[in-house]
């Protein structure tokens, strides 16, 4: 179906197309126009572009509607006079000094992404390097999510470095201290916290470092870890739970003494929050 041109399709949906594109564009002021043919397809959609932005359209084939709208900006592209733009520069600009004071990233293009038929709604935002900086905002509210930058090793504290090489030496069963070569510090957009997280060369443990303490705050062993390639795979996966919460707490118990170090009351009292809900 690539290439073919949309007069073969129902005019009513090649608009509908169009005007859901115009509908989120918060760009400097343009009207939106369609490439002439279809530019992409999948066994259940069909791809509608714009030819003078860089907007996609994905379109049930069944149905005529438009399920999701992908648009692509450059940061100086957005139209800050309306206000949901001025909220989501504001948020954007506030998180990075947060994140990187020192200013070694800069924001150079933000992409708005609309799955409807999902009711899934965001901002995603990058510096166009590689993808060392990125960042989620809710497009309802202009929140930033969190963001997430990436540094070489050399450039993180050296005191950071030496625990989470303890810990993935810990956590691997004495296997391995060997850490990847880049690090990525992250921002949670609600909590505020800032955090480091590294993995092993080979992406099978995962050890994230609070920024502020230098203590662990979260640990990953993907040694065992299943994928599941569509939502119904994961459904059937886990139709039937694996633990009730009382017997998943008591099981985590002993690794959240072992890498965390909590006091006792304090574990004692979530083994018996979790009791209780069971």
């Amino acid at each position: 179906m690539i290439g073919k041109p949309l007069t073969d399709f129902d005019p009513k949906t090649v608009e509908g197309a169009r005007q859901t594109m115009q509908e989120l564009w918060q760009g400097k002021p343009v009207q939106i126009e369609l490439h002439e043919k279809v530019t992409g397809e999948n066994d259940a959609q069909w791809v509608a572009a714009s030819k003078n932005t860089a907007a996609h359209a994905a379109i049930n084939k069944k149905t005529g509607k438009v399920e999701a709208v992908n648009i692509m900006y450059a940061w100086d592209e957005l139209d800050e006079s309306l206000e949901a733009v001025a909220t989501l520069k504001a948020n954007v600009t506030q998180a990075m000094q947060t994140l990187d004071p020192k200013g070694d990233f800069k924001v150079e293009g933000i992409s708005r992404s609309n799955e409807i038929h999902r009711g899934m709604d965001s901002w995603m935002f990058y510096d166009g390097v590689e993808n060392a900086l990125r960042g989620g905002v809710d497009a309802a509210t202009g929140q930033v999510r969190g963001v997430t930058a990436e540094y070489p090793i050399g450039q993180v504290d050296a005191s950071y470095v030496k625990h989470a090489q303890a810990a993935l030496k810990e956590l691997s069963g004495g296997a391995t201290d060997a850490l990847d070569s880049m690090v990525s510090l992250g921002l949670d957009g609600t909590t505020g916290r800032k955090s480091w997280s590294f993995g092993d060369v080979e992406r099978t443990y995962h050890v994230e470092i609070d920024d502020a303490t230098n203590r662990l705050v979260s640990v990953g062993n993907y040694n065992k870890y299943k994928g599941y390639n569509t939502e119904e795979e994961l459904r059937a996966a886990f139709a039937a739970p694996y633990y009730t919460t009382k017997a998943a707490l008591a099981a985590a118990g002993p690794l959240v003494q072992k890498y965390f170090q909590p006091r006792s009351c304090c574990l004692e009292a979530l083994l018996r929050q979790g009791s209780s809900r069971r």
